[in-house]
């Protein structure tokens, strides 16, 4: 990871979206919660969900579904249908982006800015055109135009080839395991955000190229 205080000019920005962008959790718990309640089943902590988070909505699902004793595929996939249902209807009740995270993508207007997330295409754009930001993006990569999920690097190799933009001028800003993992594998930069879903310890032993506890931080780094 580097340490020393040396800025990395960069072309391409490629950005997580839950827990990177936009603090979602409470949104994504509700949902979730709802869900297993329309099936007669208890609830989670937010704190549970919180680590069920970064894989996408079908394995969200899953992973609540068995943490309350239930691994039926015809009841996962009954209960996926449900919460996308619910989660349209209630995808912005609570979800904000991040502190700094306007300024800072305007401050980048002049890189190619892009999201790469785990989640449906379709919920990332929902979201982000509902905060006002998805304009700032050139492109908006997830689970329905995208064949592969992180940490499989296609959408960052996509992106690339799109773009015309090296694998050294590219950096992948994300709060998971994935994101680091994504950039690894597509040869890119990676810069992990310590304020997510992950705890950050656990990222900053993956030895991320970069490390920022917010958001705003980015300019620091990158130019």
């Amino acid at each position: 990871m580097i340490t020393i205080n040396v800025m990395k000019a960069i072309e391409m920005m490629v950005f997580d979206l839950d827990g990177t962008l936009v603090r979602s959790l409470d949104d994504l718990t509700a949902s979730v919660n709802h869900t297993l309640g329309s099936f007669g089943l208890p609830p989670l902590r937010p704190e549970m969900v919180r680590t069920f988070v970064g894989d996408g909505t079908l394995m969200l699902i899953r992973r609540s579904l068995k943490a309350v004793g239930q691994e039926d595929g015809e009841l996962e996939m009954q209960a996926y249908k449900r919460f996308k249902e619910y989660y349209t209807a209630h995808c912005l009740d609570k979800t904000c982006l991040y502190p700094g995270v306007e300024e800072t993508l305007e401050h980048f207007r002049g890189k190619v800015l892009a999201v790469s997330t785990n989640k449906p295409h379709g919920f990332a754009r929902q979201i982000l055109e509902g905060l006002g930001a998805a304009q700032l993006f050139a492109d908006i990569m997830g689970d329905g135009n995208s064949p592969h999920l992180k940490p499989h690097p296609w959408a960052l190799q996509y992106l690339m080839e799109k773009h015309r933009v090296e694998p050294s001028r590219t950096v992948m800003v994300g709060d998971g395991p994935n994101d680091i993992l994504c950039a690894r594998n597509a040869g890119t930069l990676c810069c992990a955000v310590g304020y997510g879903t992950t705890d950050a310890a656990v990222l900053r032993g993956m030895k991320p190229d970069f490390f920022c506890e917010t958001f705003s931080e980015l300019k620091s780094l990158f130019l």
